[in-house]
C-alpha cells in the first residue's frame, strides 16, 4: 500500500492532495483528499505595478536606525565633553535630553533653556550674541594650525565644539569587511604582546576620499577640517560635493589637533 501526500506552493495559495494507489486504477479513484488554502498575497498593486508589503514596511528602517545611531553617538560625545569641561551643558540637562521612559512618563527634552549651550552650538564663545567663526570648519582649521592655551575655559569649549562637529559627521566607513584594522598578536616565547597595525584602506573608502585627499595634499593642508574650510573660502559647497571624508581622516584630524 502506497500513500502519497503532495503540496503545490503558490504566491498566495497552497494546494494539497492525498493519494492512495491501492484504491483504484486511476488518479480520480485514488485521491482521498485534495484542496487548496488561499491567503492574502504578499504583494500589493500600486500605480507602478506590484510591490512587496515587507519592503514597503521596512524601506525607512535603515534611515530610522541611522538617525537613532547618530543621536546616541552625539549624546555619548557630549557626556565625555561635559565630564572633562569641554562643553557648557549640565549632566542633568543631558539626561533629560537622552532619557525616554514611557511607563514613567519621561519624554526627551532638548535643553532649550541652556543659554550657554546654545551659544556654544552657534560658535558664540564670548557670549556677545555673534558667532566667532563663519563655520565649524573654520574653528577646526584654527585648532589644527594654532596652539591654543587649554588652561582657559573658552579654548576648551572651542576644542569641545570641534569634536562635537566631527562626531556629528562621523565620516564614511565601508561595510564590506576591508576597513582599517588594529590587531594584537601574541608573539615570542616570552608571551610579549606585539601590536601590529595594518593601515589598509578599503577600495570603497579610498575611492570615496580620493578627491579630498588629493585636494588636501595639493594645497599642503594638514587635516580634513582645513581642507573643508579652504573649500568653503573658495565658495564650494561641502555637502553633496565630490569632496567626502572617511572615518580614518577624522580620526587622524583629532590626533593631529
Amino acid at each position: 500500500m502506497a500513500k502519497i501526500f503532495s503540496l503545490d506552493l503558490g504566491t498566495n495559495s497552497i494546494g494539497y492532495s492525498k493519494r492512495d494507489t491501492e484504491l483504484g486504477n486511476n488518479i480520480e479513484e485514488q485521491l482521498e483528499l485534495f484542496g487548496a488554502a488561499i491567503f492574502k498575497k504578499g504583494v500589493g498593486n500600486g500605480k507602478t505595478g506590484e510591490f512587496s508589503y515587507a519592503a514597503e514596511r521596512t524601506k525607512h528602517r535603515s534611515s530610522r536606525r541611522l538617525y537613532q545611531a547618530r543621536k546616541y553617538r552625539i549624546w555619548e560625545t557630549l557626556k565625555v565633553l561635559i565630564e572633562y569641561g569641554y562643553c557648557p551643558l549640565s549632566m542633568e540637562d543631558l539626561d533629560k535630553w537622552q532619557k525616554y521612559d514611557k511607563e514613567k512618563g519621561l519624554k526627551r527634552q532638548y535643553p532649550v533653556d541652556a543659554v550657554k549651550f546654545e551659544q556654544w552650538v552657534r560658535l558664540d564663545f564670548d557670549g556677545d550674541g555673534k558667532a566667532d567663526y563663519t563655520s565649524p570648519y573654520q574653528l577646526r582649521a584654527e585648532l589644527a594650525t594654532v596652539q591654543l592655551d587649554f588652561s582657559q575655559e573658552i579654548n576648551r569649549f572651542k576644542l569641545g565644539r570641534a569634536l562635537y562637529h566631527i562626531a556629528q559627521r562621523r565620516g564614511f566607513k565601508s561595510s564590506k569587511g576591508e576597513t582599517l584594522k588594529e590587531q594584537e598578536e601574541a608573539e615570542k616565547e616570552t608571551t610579549e604582546i606585539v601590536e601590529i597595525e595594518t593601515i589598509t584602506l578599503k577600495k570603497s573608502e579610498d575611492k570615496k576620499s580620493k578627491d579630498l585627499s588629493e585636494y588636501k595634499n595639493n594645497n599642503n593642508l594638514p587635516t580634513a577640517g582645513c581642507a573643508f574650510y579652504q573649500l568653503e573660502k573658495e565658495g564650494i559647497r561641502i555637502r553633496g560635493s565630490i569632496y567626502q571624508a572617511v572615518r580614518s581622516q577624522y580620526r587622524d584630524e583629532i590626533k593631529y589637533i
